[in-house]
């Protein structure tokens, strides 16, 4: 994804601003005059800074909402997971499980129930090989 900020201060550079210290819209480097931003009454300068800046909300918004998708896709895969190492494992053991809310929180569960289910197969082939060897 494209850094929306380095996008718009590239748009207020390019506006370039009045040259004081405190412009609101792009501090120059070098020196600067004092007194406070000019920009502000400047028509023109203004009208570019808020279409830059709505342009870039939107931008943001619409980023947003593809990762919330992806978010709900990720939790929906992870969950699927999940149940299904509970169902085929923990049934039994656990009934009353519960999935975490977070998408975090279900991976940490997943690697809990992997490493029980590792820890059992470890187990097995102990007592397998223990058997043969009498």
């Amino acid at each position: 994804m494209i850094n929306q900020v380095d996008v718009l201060r590239g748009h207020m550079e390019h506006i370039g601003g009045c040259g004081d210290g405190g412009c609101i819209v792009h501090v120059r480097p070098g020196m600067h005059t004092n007194g406070g931003c000019r920009c502000t009454r400047n028509p023109h300068t203004m009208f570019q800074v808020v279409h830059w800046h709505k342009r870039a909300v939107a931008e943001q918004a619409a980023q947003i909402e593809q990762l919330r998708e992806a978010l709900g896709r990720a939790h929906r895969e992870a969950l699927s997971l999940a149940q299904s190492i509970w169902r085929s494992e923990y049934r039994r053991k656990s009934p009353d499980w519960e999935p975490c809310d977070t998408v975090a929180g279900i991976i940490t569960q997943i690697d809990n129930m992997y490493a029980g289910v590792r820890r059992q197969r470890d187990e097995a082939r102990a007592a397998l090989q223990a058997g043969e060897g009498e």
